[in-house]
């Protein structure tokens, strides 16, 4: 088995990606790898019609959204209690590239990133940061499903639903 050194964890804080924590988690537990944590803040386009006026309103919304997601991030990681503490980074941009880029800069072994197993008009129409990340990665990448929840927890929920 390769020693992994690096591992980069993706989130956008969905079900799946904290599934990807988890794992990305317990294998730099058992390789002693030191652990990333990646988040990107994706930058919305702006409407010709906006104007300069958005643009310091944007900035102001996107730099709360990154001073929340880090703390997000941090919290994530903490609670999985690992023996050194992760790196925490939260970048703009667009989020395959990003993590990509990341992943080169900071000599990533492996990338884990959750994915939703989108299929067919989904996938074309809202494409897979994932899919971009295995295809152009430097390194190894693991995606991560959320794990689907137990016949006894989905009756148990159905139940307290109708009461």
């Amino acid at each position: 088995m390769t020693a992994f050194k690096t591992i980069l964890v993706a989130t956008d804080f969905s079900a799946p990606a904290e599934a990807a924590i988890d794992r990305a988690c317990e294998i730099a537990r058992l390789c002693g790898a030191d652990l990333h944590a990646i988040h990107v803040v994706s930058r919305p386009s702006l409407d010709p019609w906006v104007g300069y006026v958005a643009s310091t309103w944007l900035e102001e919304d996107m730099d709360h959204e990154k001073r929340e997601a880090r703390t997000r991030l941090a919290g994530a990681v903490a609670s999985r209690g690992l023996a050194t503490p992760a790196t925490i980074a939260v970048t703009t941009g667009d989020p395959a590239v990003e993590i990509i880029a990341y992943a080169k800069t900071h000599g990533a072994d492996l990338i884990v990133c959750g994915t939703q197993g989108r299929h067919g008009l989904n996938r074309l129409i809202l494409g897979s940061v994932a899919e971009h990340v295995v295809q152009s990665a430097p390194c190894a990448v693991l995606t991560v499903k959320q794990e689907p929840a137990a016949p006894a927890e989905v009756a148990g929920n159905a139940v307290a639903a109708e009461a």
